[in-house]
């Protein structure tokens, strides 16, 4: 039996529910609860301000330990949820996130267990979460559901101009957002604009002269890796492959 669980909307952020008890023991059940981060200034826990949060409160701790406050317990009624949650929904892609909350972000949360789910790999769920967090901080307080063309272009250009970031980089942001607008903000295909993935530059790669790659090989002084040089310029192996060469794999045949 837990002691009385106060749960008010946050002040702060009304797309999250400020919940406080003294037992400490109900750390461990209120981690039970998707989306909830330890407020230090509050000296509180904020869960996401949704009908789940509040039906799997109520389950964890038993309603009769739970005390939600006038506005917590009215926003539920079915005759206002409807049009708080279209609210809710919007308000909560635009707010900036503290650096130290950044992935706590209801975008950051949405975008990994949607992604998550897909399958994508780790690096990929990084880079697309570090991307989101960089789009949201630099049009706030716009919020990304209302990004025109003009404005998503001055975005690309300031990742040109001023971050100076190469094309890989620039296509990979550009990707996070095609992602996040199909997805998270399931915007409608018919009304979204073109974005256009970056060219990059093609080099041809530098190669070093016969000479320079004899004069490496004669200057290492291991045996081991003078070996190792030689039959990769001789051969023509990748790394991979001449790690996992076998002395079978070598002829004997003097013919």
């Amino acid at each position: 039996m837990y002691d009385l669980i106060k749960i008010n909307i946050d002040k702060g952020d009304e797309t999250m529910l400020a919940v406080w008890f003294k037992d400490i023991t109900a750390n461990a059940t209120i981690n039970k609860i998707p989306g909830r981060r330890w407020s230090q200034s509050r000296k509180c826990w904020l869960v996401p301000n949704t009908r789940e949060s509040v039906v799997a409160i109520g389950q964890l701790f038993g309603k009769d330990n739970c005390l939600f406050s006038k506005e917590a317990f009215e926003l539920y009624s079915k005759d206002k949820y409807i049009d708080y949650q279209k609210n809710r929904e919007k308000q909560q892609f635009k707010n900036k996130p503290p650096y130290n909350e950044q992935f706590n972000h209801p975008v950051s949360i949405a975008l990994m267990q949607s992604m998550t789910n897909r399958k994508y790999s780790y690096k990929t769920i990084k880079n697309y979460r570090s991307e989101t967090i960089r789009l949201i901080n630099f049009f706030d307080p716009i919020d990304l559901f209302d990004l025109k063309k003009a404005d998503y272009e001055r975005y690309i250009a300031y990742l040109v101009n001023e971050k100076k970031l190469a094309g890989s980089s620039i296509n990979v942001a550009i990707n996070s957002y095609k992602y996040l607008r199909k997805h998270i903000l399931m915007l409608p295909e018919a009304g979204l604009f073109e974005v256009p993935m970056i060219r990059q530059a093609k080099s041809l790669p530098e190669v070093m002269s016969k000479e320079e790659v004899i004069s490496l090989i004669n200057q290492t002084t291991s045996l081991k890796y003078k070996t190792a040089f030689s039959m990769l310029y001789s051969a023509g192996l990748r790394i991979s492959e001449l790690t996992n060469l076998k002395i079978s794999d070598i002829s004997k045949d003097d013919k």
